[in-house]
Order: structure tokens, then sequence, then C-alpha cells
């Protein structure tokens, strides 16, 4: 009698009664639902007695850590990511996660389903967020990392950091409970370490800076994440807890191994704070002789992450090695002033990669190029972050020089009910004709016979229409703007809503151009009338009752459920829109007349002073308003969300500003200098970050919630790989076979998953063929050697393989 099991969300199977046995005693399998072949109802795992007495022996025998995914990130990794049990190589499982789970026998759980994922996000915010009522001073951990290092981030000083954070105008500070955070935090070293809570305190308080280094970036990568305090009151008692042993002096500190917590089930952890979740979670064991954890008591740094590293961050203090900070590439880098966090990424990094293409880009465009660097500061608008880049190259010439930037006045003529625009700054010397000579050279510089193709679709344009590209550069000047205009009240009934009718009813598109050549542009609006409205082969033509006006037109729809379209001119602008008819004449009021635009919208104007740039491109997103039209369209169903938001981390659905002047609105601007020889790009962004946050919330709210029921199984499939009994396929997978120099091709799980989902599929891949006495090395990321006997194959998955995995058998 065979058995699916499904503990990811994917049946498996059908397995032998033997061999699910098996897979639980060797803890390929600790939670999950069963079904038997030919059923149609899933059960708990731990319901049928033969696998509730092999859970209960797997409990008894207490597997030990493994070390997890080959090649994942272990260096510097947050508390809580100390590697996953035995069975569990694959990306973090909820087990215990099904509601039944927690009425089984009680049994140690995969550490990154108890403090993995969103917890460990969280955990990070909470942290960051706590320390903004805790001393200190700034500190610049750049003179702690080696030279070599080749990726450096640093909030140098938390407090001031978390101060700006909540001193922004769209923050109502007294909805985020930061008192709670803080008390969350030290409860969690409380009880996780057996410390006083005035110990605890005095490592929370004594916390200034945190920064993450790396290197070894384009080959063997290893990281160090750096805390720096300004008292060891705290850490001195931590170090010298139950869970602490000391291993001696290394490299002018002391190192330390991180014993195992007691033992808890997942029932009792599963109300956890996240902070103590993590904590009680993290190890460093003495076999893991490739991490360190070492304390620099002169300094007052505790260094984690890989040995190697570590090692130098000593010798870097002592003075044996040159610090970052005093490097040549160091002095290069051209950092944003007043940053909460600065970011530093060595941009030589793509000269030493084993890709040619980006070899190739290195000597064209980055050769002796600036480093990448990064910042973020707080605005009364919100979060500004700050991007830089330089170019450097045989390939750039006096005709890369960076076009000149106009003012961008056309957002100032769009309707204030503008929830959305990007908008581009085309100010350039080149006429039209000249324009499309110079795009197919640089096509061409790019790959040979794209600049031919371009020419192609150009005169296709041309052939199809009643004006060319030629016409349509002309017809640009200075700038334009696309934009989505949006009734402030809209009221949506998510079950009752039809997108195809929202733009006819409450809102609007519109395109509007500062007009270059006026020739061109109207050429244009008259071949769009004619070849949609009242040509004679318009396509729309019987639709729309149309009318001239002037040079432009109104378009009105015989039937209610179309848009309305309208294109005028005013002055040096013209306008198109489509959409609800009183939207669509807002558009036009705005651009005629002036009145109501953004111009006078208090919100916009903040988010353009925090900006405070002359961009080529700028983006622009009314996130509040859009925000609380979706979230009051969710009703209750909102109430739920935010409600599980606030008990995991302190923050209320009233935190964030969704209405008035204040409110949040989001932002993203491109600013590019330069002579031709050397083109420098700047890159500001407002409040994007945020959308992250509410990503990583979602999904903590995700993985804090039961899974929903499994579904019914599938009709038996699946099974073992047509003449490959050593390895099982999952059922409902496919597969096709390439043979290619005497080697066989296997695409397995042909695009059924994620990226994500590539990398659990390739451990549950592993674990099954281990089963069967293969023998498994990892080779390089998602990319195994497997052999047994005379047999070798070769086991990769990855997103260049459009999402499969490729088994390849090779014969001895």
């Amino acid at each position: 009698m065979g058995w699916y099991l499904n503990r990811t969300g994917q049946h498996e199977g059908p397995f032998e009664e033997a061999q699910l046995v098996h897979m639980i005693q060797t803890g390929q399998v600790n939670s999950g639902h069963v079904c038997v072949e030919g059923g149609q109802q899933w059960q708990a795992l731990n319901s049928h007695p033969p696998f509730a007495q092999a859970l209960e022996a797997a409990a008894r025998a207490s597997a030990s850590p493994a070390a997890g995914y080959p090649g994942a990130p272990g260096a510097g990794a947050a508390p809580g990511y100390a590697g996953a049990p035995q069975g569990y190589g694959a990306a973090p499982q909820a087990a215990g996660a099904h509601p039944a789970a927690a009425a089984g026998p009680k049994k140690k759980l995969p550490i990154a389903a108890i403090a993995g994922g969103a917890g460990a996000a969280v955990l990070l915010l909470v942290i960051v967020l706590v320390v903004a009522f805790s001393g200190g001073s700034s500190a610049k951990l750049a003179s702690s990392v080696p030279k070599d290092t080749e990726l450096f981030f640093e909030v140098p000083s938390v407090k001031a950091a978390v101060g700006g954070l909540l001193d922004m105008d769209m923050i109502r500070t007294k909805e985020i409970d930061a008192k709670k955070w803080r008390e969350d935090l030290i409860d969690g070293l409380v009880d996780a370490f057996e410390l006083k809570k005035d110990e605890a305190e005095d490592i929370v308080d004594g916390l200034d800076g945190i920064a993450m280094a790396a290197r070894g970036l384009s080959s063997k990568q290893v990281t160090a994440t750096l805390f720096k305090f300004g008292s060891s009151d705290g850490i001195d008692k931590l170090l010298d807890s139950e869970r602490f042993t000391k291993d001696g002096d290394f490299a002018g500190g002391v190192r330390y191994f991180v014993k195992k917590a007691k033992d808890k089930t997942y029932s009792e952890m599963k109300e956890w704070k996240a902070a103590k979740k993590a904590f009680w979670t993290y190890r460093l064991s003495k076999e893991r002789k490739k991490k360190a954890f070492v304390w620099f008591g002169d300094e007052q740094i505790l260094a984690i992450g890989n040995t190697e590293f570590v090692e130098d961050v000593g010798k870097v203090i002592s003075g044996d090695k040159e610090a970052l900070a005093d490097s040549e590439r160091w002095g290069q880098a051209d950092f944003p002033s007043g940053g909460a966090a600065v970011l530093y990424l060595d941009s030589e990094i793509l000269g030493e990669s084993k890709s040619d293409d980006q070899k190739k880009f290195a000597r064209d465009y980055m050769s002796d190029a600036a480093p990448f660097t990064a910042g973020a500061a707080f605005e009364s608008a919100g979060l500004v972050t700050t991007m830089r880049a330089q170019f450097k190259g045989a390939k750039l010439d006096e005709e890369d020089e960076a076009p000149s930037v106009s003012s961008l006045d056309v957002v100032e003529k769009l309707p204030k009910e503008t929830v959305a625009y990007i908008a581009f700054s085309t100010k350039r010397d080149l006429k039209g004709k000249a324009l499309r000579k110079h795009i197919k050279k640089k096509l061409d510089g790019v790959q040979d016979g794209m600049g031919d193709t371009f020419d192609k679709a150009s005169d296709e344009v041309k052939d199809q229409l009643d004006f060319s590209i030629i016409d349509i550069f002309d017809s640009v000047g200075d700038h334009l703007a696309f934009a989505l205009v949006v009734d402030p009240k809209l009221k949506l009934e998510m079950e009752k809503l039809k997108p195809e009718e929202l733009m006819s009813s409450a809102g609007a598109f519109a395109y509007v151009i500062h007009v270059g050549k006026e020739e061109s542009a109207k050429k244009i609006v008259k071949s769009v009338r004619q070849k949609l409205f009242d040509g004679d082969d318009a396509k729309l033509k019987g639709m729309y009752a149309v009318k001239k006006k002037k040079d432009g037109f109104n378009a009105s729809p015989e039937k209610e459920e179309l848009p309305h379209v309208r294109i005028r001119f005013a002055g040096d602008y013209m306008a198109f829109a489509v959409g609800a008819e009183k939207y669509v004449k807002r558009v036009m009021s705005a651009l005629k007349d002036g009145k109501d635009t953004l111009g006078d919208n208090a919100a916009h104007k903040s988010a353009m002073s925090a900006l405070d740039a002359k961009p080529h491109l700028l983006m622009w997103f009314d996130a509040g308003t859009v925000g609380k039209i979706g979230i009051d369209a969710l009703g209750d169903k909102a109430d739920d969300i935010f409600d599980g938001m606030k008990k995991e981390t302190g923050i209320s659905r009233k935190a964030i500003r969704l209405k008035g002047d204040k409110r949040m609105t989001a932002a993203f601007a491109v600013t590019v200098d330069g002579d031709g020889k050397t083109l420098d790009l700047e890159i500001k962004t407002l409040n994007i970050q945020a959308f992250s946050m509410l990503g990583a919330i979602g999904l903590l709210k995700k993985s804090m919630a039961p899974p929903p029921p499994p579904p019914p199984p599938p009709p038996p499939a699946g099974g073992y790989v047509p003449g490959h009994p050593d390895f099982v396929m999952p059922a409902g997978a496919s597969y096709s076979k390439v043979t290619t120099g005497g080697e066989k091709h296997l695409f397995l799980y042909k695009q059924r998953y994620t990226y994500r989902g590539i990398r659990t599929m390739m451990a549950v891949a592993r674990q099954k063929l281990k089963a069967r006495g293969w023998a498994t090395r990892f080779l390089a990321r998602h990319k195994y050697r497997v052999t047994k006997g005379s047999r070798t194959f070769e086991l990769t998955g990855g997103r260049g393989l459009g999402r499969r995995i490729v088994l390849t058998v090779h014969r001895k």
C-alpha cells in the first residue's frame, strides 16, 4: 500500500510504508500530512501508528544539527541561522506548522522554522529600532576591516539613525510601541542566556554601531558582521553566561563557542517574540571551525563571521594589516553626506568576474572607475537613499556627454488627483534625424546588427503611420510625463471589482509633453485621430463621436463602459488623456488653467524637497492615497492583517499617515553628469524601502499562520524516473530527455517552481538519492556530484536553466 506525503505544499510519492518509516528514522521527514494511495483525505503524519512510533523514536534519538545548505551564507548570519537539523538541507520548512503537528509527540524543530525567514527580518528591525532609546556615539567600523574588503555596509550610529526615523512627518510615533520592542529584546536576552534584566539592558544600551563586510564576491565569499559597543559591561556578563565557552586567544581577541539552548517544542515556542526565538536557537559549535565568534575587548567590538575574515579584523585592529578606511579605493569613493547608513562596493570586482561578458563590460565602461557608494538619511518626508556610480572606459567618448537637464516643470501641470507619474528630461542638442543616427551608432556598438534592427523598426513605423520616428523625436521638447489620475475618494468592492471598467469611471491616464517642433506634434495628433477614430479604416470608427478642437480633438464613447479620449494643445504643451470624463477634463483644465495641480500638493512638495535633485528621470507615487483605497477595499481582512502585525512588531496600522499633507509618498530620481570620458550616475529614492518592509511583514504574517488545508491527492503519477530507478520523481512533475556527447540530460520539474522552489526541490532530490545509497558532494552553488558504483550524476538547478533541475548521467 502506497502513501502520498505533503510537507511543503507539494505532494510527493507514493511511498511504501516501510520507505516512509525509514525516511522518518533517518531525519528526512519529521512532520507533514499523508494520504493512502487511492484515498481522498489527508491525515496528520503521526495519526498512523507506524509513523507515530517512528517519530517518537526519532525524537528520542535527538539528531544533531547539520550545516544546512552547502554554500549558504553562514558568516555573520543573524542569530537563528546557525544551521538546520539533519534532513533539512532544503529551504526552511514550516515543520510543525500544520494544525495537527502540535498534538504529535514532542520533537526538536528546524531552527529555520522557528527563527528564520521573516522572523529574522523582524528581529533585525527590532534590534535597529529598539536602540533609539540607547546611548552611544558614532563608530567608524571601516577602520576595523581589512583593505581588501569589497563590500561594506555600516550604520555608524544606530541611535542617530533610528532617532531620525521616528522624526519623520509620515510617522505617528505614538502608534509605534518602541518601549515594547526594547522590552522584547531585553526579555529575549534574559530568557535565552539566563541573564539578569539589568545585564541585558547594558547590552542593548551599550550598542553603538553595526557593520557588515565581505570580500571574494566573485570567487570564495567570506563575510563578517561587527558590533561596536560603547560599554562592555553587558557583553562581559553575556560571555560569562553558561551557554558561552571560551576557546582562548584569537587574533588579539578572545574566541567563543555558543552552546545549544534547551530543547523546546513548537507548541512551547510558537508564541515567543522573534528576538527570543532567535537568541534561543542560536548556536556555534566547536566543530564549525570555519566560523568565528570573537570579542575584541580593547576596541569593544564583537565580530562574527568566517574565521579568516575575523582573523584579519584582529590584524587590522592591532595594526598588522591596512584598514579599508585608509586604502586608496576608499579615498576615491564619493559618499553622500549626512547619511544614517553608508554602503561601499568596489567596482573593480566586475573585472574579476568569471563571466567574459562582465569582464568586457568592466573594460569598456568601468576602467579605473570610482567605487559604488550609497547612503541613507531621514527627512521629514521619509527615508531617502542616495546611490552613486561612475563609468569610465574605452567605449565612452565625447558623444556620450551627459545631456542637459530640464526643470521637469511638466509635472506641475498634472492635476492634484495624480497618484503616480514618470517624467523624463528630454532636453538635447540633436534634432530628430541626427538623433536617429546617433542611436543607431550606439546600438551597433553594443551588438553588431542591433542598429540595423532599430532602423528597420523605424521604417516600419513610417510605413504603417503617417509620421516617422523622426517626427516623434522632434515633437518632444525639453520634458514629458506619463501620469495616472485616480479619484482620491474611490471606494472599491473587491468582490465586484471589474478592472476593465475602473479607468472609465474613476480615473484617467495622461501623457503630457513640452512641445518641440509643433508641426511634428500636430502631424502625429492628426494621424492618431484618423487611424483610430474617424479615418476611412479607423479601428474604432462608429464606437466614438469625434469633434475637432483646434489642433486637438474630443472622442466621446457611444457606450458607457468605454473611456473618453481628449488631446489638447496649450501654450508650449500638449496633453493626451484617456479615462473617465471627469478626470480627462481635469487633466485638460490643469494644463490650460494651472489650477489645482501637483504644484499645489503639499505631500508632493515635501517629497521633491527631500530628494533635492534636478534629475533626468523622476518617478513619484502617492503611496498614502493608494494605500488607503486598498485598505478600505479589504475591509475586515485588513483589520486581521494589521492586528497580527501590531501583535508581532508593536506597529499599529495608524503608525503610517495615509491621509493629509504629511502622508507617505514614494519617489525615484536619476541624474547623469559627465563630459563623455567620465559619466557619474546618481539615483535617489524616497520611501521605496517601505514596500519591502510591508512585504516582510506580510511574509511574517503568513509564516505565523497555519497553512491552508492540503489539496486532495492527484491521480497516481510520478514514481521513478524512467530508466533511473534510483531517482524518484514527485507526482505531477514533468521531464524530457536530451542526449548530447554521450551524456543523458533529464530536465526535471520543468517550469513548475520558482527559483526558491528549485532550491527546495534540489535538497529533496539529494535526500532521495542519499536514501538509496548514492553519495552526494557539493560542487558549486546548486550543483552536486552524485556517485554510486560505476555511475556518476551531476545535479544542477537554477534560474539560468529555466527553473528546472537537470540531472546529467555520466558513464565511467
